[in-house]
């Protein structure tokens, strides 16, 4: 008997999306163009002097991430390494040429994600295609990765190492704001997203959450763009968060227009239990938000 995938044991539950983004602050992307095992991250062959450089910066800047990136064709001589620092007011890019690994020694990241030098002023898209982590980003991800290196925006879209969430493959980050996209399909679905993000604006219909939210701040975005329609990304900010137990209350603040909408919701932990990889021998249980209400304040 053929093993169900954890992509299709998603569907089959109908699980929605919205409030499934990990927490990522400050995105590191390290170019790599060797094979990805695994654990890509921990098995790779960077020199542990520089990897022990970046785990400093990985354990002494809160929500940092490390992710491996590369293309699928690349003729540069030179590495990549992208800092991403998102956050809800001021999300930056910066880029720096590496002649090799050792040069990440030179590099103080903290003083780099405080300044303008080696910032960019650009969109940068990476879609997880680590089929040795789990078998639907392999599938599904590498496929449209290729299409879209094919497109007007390869240039600015990297293949990446795990990402979370396979179950959602093809999975996509777009940054540095840090939004996190699911179940893309195909390379017109994915071009939307990215012509969209490039406007300013965000898609409901295929949204995970931001990665500087935490996850019921991501579902309570979620509601907060289904109710008022409003797809800029900058057309809310979060004013004040209550919690009690599974049951949170998210004020947003409309700078624009001198509003503020309340969000009420309760997070669910044992609602649908399903496999959340391909490697999992059972299913287990995911957690589901349900709004309960929402008020203008």
């Amino acid at each position: 008997m053929n093993k169900v995938s954890c992509f299709l044991s998603s569907l089959d539950a109908n699980e929605e999306m919205y409030g499934t983004a990990p927490r990522v602050d400050v995105w590191m992307l390290l170019e790599y163009r060797g094979n990805w095992p695994k654990d890509a991250v921990k098995n790779c062959g960077i020199p542990d002097i520089s990897r022990n450089h970046l785990n400093h910066y990985l354990k002494t800047i809160p929500n940092s991430r490390l992710q491996l990136i590369k293309k699928y064709s690349n003729s540069y001589e030179s590495l990549m390494f992208y800092i991403a620092v998102s956050e809800e007011t001021g999300p930056r890019l910066y880029g720096i040429e590496l002649e090799n690994y050792d040069n990440l020694l030179s590099l103080d990241i903290a003083a780099i994600i405080r300044g303008n030098e080696y910032l960019l002023n650009k969109d940068l898209f990476i879609i997880c295609t680590n089929g040795e982590h789990d078998g639907c980003c392999g599938k599904l991800g590498m496929p449209l990765y290729r299409e879209i290196s094919e497109s007007m925006y390869g240039p600015d879209t990297w293949e990446t190492t795990h990402l979370g969430g396979h179950r959602f493959a093809s999975t996509i980050v777009c940054l540095p704001h840090g939004i996190y996209y699911g179940r893309v399909r195909d390379l017109e679905t994915a071009s939307q997203l990215f012509r969209e993000y490039g406007k300013g604006a965000m898609n409901t219909r295929y949204y995970r959450g931001r990665s500087y939210y935490d996850k019921d701040v991501q579902a309570a975005e979620y509601y907060l763009r289904a109710e008022t329609g409003v797809s800029s990304l900058g057309a809310y900010r979060v004013a004040n968060i209550e919690r009690d137990g599974n049951h949170a209350t998210v004020e947003f603040s409309c700078p624009r227009y001198g509003k503020s909408y309340r969000v009420e919701l309760t997070e669910y932990k044992k609602s649908l239990k399903l496999l959340k990889s391909c490697s999992d021998q059972k299913p287990s249980h995911v957690s589901r938000f349900s709004l309960e209400s929402f008020t203008l304040v």
